[in-house]
C-alpha cells in the first residue's frame, strides 16, 4: 500500500485512513517512526508496554521480532544479554 500525505508548515501530517486502518490505530494511540539512512521510514503502532521498553534502546525493536535470540553456540540469551548485543551491533 502506498499512501501520500502532505506535511504542514508545523511539521504535522494526517495519517491517511487506509494506513490508520491497516495499523489498527485510533485517536489517542501512539505510533513510532523508524527512519533509515536511505531515506525510508517505517511506522508502527506502539503498545503501552513498548514505552518502558523503548528506554532500553533500539534493540528492543529487533528483539521483539523473534521468539529467541541465541549466542554463537546456540545458547539462548537473556533479554539483558540480547539487548546489549543487539544495541552494540546497531551502534
Amino acid at each position: 500500500m502506498v499512501a501520500i500525505a502532505k506535511i504542514t508548515t508545523k511539521g504535522q501530517t494526517t495519517i491517511p485512513q487506509e494506513v490508520r486502518a491497516a495499523l489498527h490505530v485510533a485517536p489517542g494511540d501512539l505510533i513510532a517512526w523508524e527512519g533509515t539512512a536511505d531515506g525510508t521510514a517505517t511506522v508502527r503502532r506502539v503498545q503501552p508496554v513498548d514505552l518502558a521498553q523503548a528506554a532500553i534502546g533500539p534493540g528492543m525493536a529487533v528483539y521483539t521480532r523473534y521468539s529467541q535470540v541465541l549466542d554463537a553456540a546456540g545458547k539462548p540469551l537473556s533479554v539483558r544479554e540480547a539487548l546489549a548485543f543487539i544495541n552494540q551491533t546497531l551502534d
